[in-house]
């Protein structure tokens, strides 16, 4: 049975090539969808090691020519503006809502695809399966800014390269020519390196809902980070028993955090309304009662994200008045100024991003910073400034809705927005943040 789908596929795009007619992508994609479930069905038990071993060869090169291809689909999909239809204004955007990757690994297909156009030898070799996307990835890793133009000169020689190399070697030979281009002060290169240059600190996901703090501190930080662990560093009472003693890395961590108390409350900038906010958390007031059961969206905190309901009671009961609390019944805020002012004021957006997080486009990521307040029914209309009319919309993402006549519904029961068309032919949902 699987043989017979095999060859069906084969004789479908023989028969278009007997007509000297391109087949058309379904057929192409049909084709491939049907080859990889003949051979899920077979039963390698008939194959010899032999076989098994051309198979093997064969299905690794046919990997590299298939995400060769794919490149070359998502470059002209976006070229044409393909992704407007799904009211998606880049073709990255199109595929993290489409499939879910998320950003980083959509961001290394849209980055895999640009260069590649830049590299027209490469490219050819990467889509006859003669390099593996490992080798592409070597190069293409190493493209950011500057770099990617200056690269593409090196065309043919980085192309037979990978022929030949090991990714690792490409990769060795990409940073020699960014070396040599900096070093002639190609198109603009990175100034000199000063030790002060490496200073950064990263705050990322850890286990249990804590954050990972990680970074290299200049000298006038880490000293600053040294006094404040002097200052604000305070021993356990005597009496406390050994197993809720803190280690020196807790007593640290302490230290930092009660010096930024000190430091936000003296700040005149770090007021609201009148009201100092250190600390925004969101939570339903079904989880401060400790009716977690009855509670329809999990307790979050405007950055950080998700945390344990007995966290966030602990954090309220705790950190008060540094802690600002924007409470609900139910997952969304129905808040509404009404027609009063046509913004919303900055104790309304403040709630508006602990319920939205980013912009509400299809597949977008970037932060609420970064939005605009989209009033799903325009106030010219006689729409009213509030949540549930409000949308954060990047700008682009803003113009998009409006050249294309989306309608935008912000749904007050669950949280989705729905995106339809302007002849009605086509909606779309876009889920909310994680409640």
């Amino acid at each position: 049975m699987s043989r017979r789908r095999g060859c069906v596929a084969r004789e479908r795009s023989a028969a278009y090539r007997a007509r000297e007619e391109p087949p058309p992508p379904s057929v192409l994609v049909g084709a491939l969808r049907e080859a990889v479930d003949a051979l899920s069905a077979a039963d390698l038990d008939d194959w010899s090691a032999e076989e098994l071993g051309e198979a093997a060869l064969a299905l690794e090169r046919a990997q590299s020519q298939l995400v060769a291809q794919q490149a070359r689909v998502l470059t002209d999909f976006e070229r044409r503006e393909g992704p407007r239809a799904d009211a998606c204004t880049t073709a990255a955007a199109w595929l993290n809502f489409r499939t879910r990757l998320g950003a980083g690994a959509v961001q290394r297909r849209m980055s895999r695809a640009r260069q590649l156009g830049r590299m027209s030898q490469l490219r050819a070799a990467y889509q006859a399966g003669e390099v593996a996307t490992e080798h592409v990835d070597a190069v293409v890793r190493r493209c950011g800014g500057w770099r990617g133009e200056r690269i593409a000169e090196h065309d043919a020689t980085l192309a037979e390269l990978a022929r030949q190399a090991t990714p690792r070697e490409v990769a060795v030979a990409v940073e020699r020519i960014i070396d040599a281009v900096a070093s002639e002060g190609g198109d603009n290169p990175p100034p000199p390196c000063d030790a002060e240059d490496l200073r950064e600190l990263s705050v990322r996901d850890g286990f249990a809902g804590l954050g990972d703090l990680r970074g290299t501190l200049s000298p006038v930080l880490r000293e600053l980070f040294l006094r404040v662990r002097d200052v604000y560093g305070r021993a356990d009472p005597p009496d406390t028993p050994s197993q809720h003693r803190r280690t020196p890395g807790a007593r640290f961590h302490d230290a930092v955090l009660d010096a930024l108390t000190v430091a936000l409350s003296a700040h005149p900038g770090s007021a609201v309304d009148g009201v100092k906010t250190h600390v925004v958390l969101f939570a339903d007031l079904m989880t401060l009662l400790g009716r977690d059961d009855l509670a329809r969206i999990r307790p979050r905190l405007s950055d950080s994200g998700v945390v344990d309901p007995e966290i966030a009671r602990h954090l309220i009961a705790t950190t008060n008045p540094t802690m600002r609390a924007v409470l609900c019944l139910g997952p969304w805020m129905p808040v509404s100024v009404g027609r009063s002012r046509r913004t919303l004021p900055d104790w309304l957006r403040g709630a508006s991003e602990l319920v939205h997080q980013r912009c509400r486009g299809p597949g977008c990521t970037l932060r609420f910073a970064v939005t605009q307040a989209d009033h799903a029914t325009d106030f010219a209309d006689g729409g009213v400034t509030a949540l549930f009319n409000d949308d954060p919309l990047c700008l682009r993402h803003h113009g998009l809705k409006h050249r294309d006549g989306w309608d935008i519904t912000f749904h007050t029961s669950d949280g989705v927005v729905r995106w339809r068309s302007r002849d009605g032919t086509r909606t779309i949902d876009v889920p909310p943040p994680d409640p």
